[in-house]
């Protein structure tokens, strides 16, 4: 179901498709747990020295669609982290790159 709500209410899903694949993947396998990520594991990210551009080239497909997730969680609360929106277009960026 999230993933159906994501598709209804987010414009980006066009290009950010493969993403949304590899959620409704690791949903429909039982392996939702895995792809989510914490608070705590997206600050950690977040504040990663080495900048959005290099994390996100670096991960793998079901990684790039956890931290996209997450940042879209964050994003949707009252107090979203000042960078997420920055990550969030950049992990989008980087989705749209490997779709080609």
């Amino acid at each position: 179901m999230r993933t159906s709500r994501l598709k209804r209410t987010l414009p980006l899903a066009k290009y950010n498709e493969h993403a949304l694949e590899t959620q409704q993947e690791g949903f429909a396998a039982g392996k939702w747990q895995q792809l989510a990520m914490t608070d705590a594991q997206l600050l950690r990210i977040l504040n990663d020295p080495r900048g959005p551009e290099a994390i996100t080239s670096g991960m793998l497909d079901g990684e790039l669609a956890g931290l996209l997730d997450a940042l879209y969680r964050n994003l949707d609360t009252p107090a979203p982290d000042p960078s997420a929106i920055f990550w969030y277009e950049i992990g989008v960026e980087e989705s749209r790159r490997r779709d080609g």
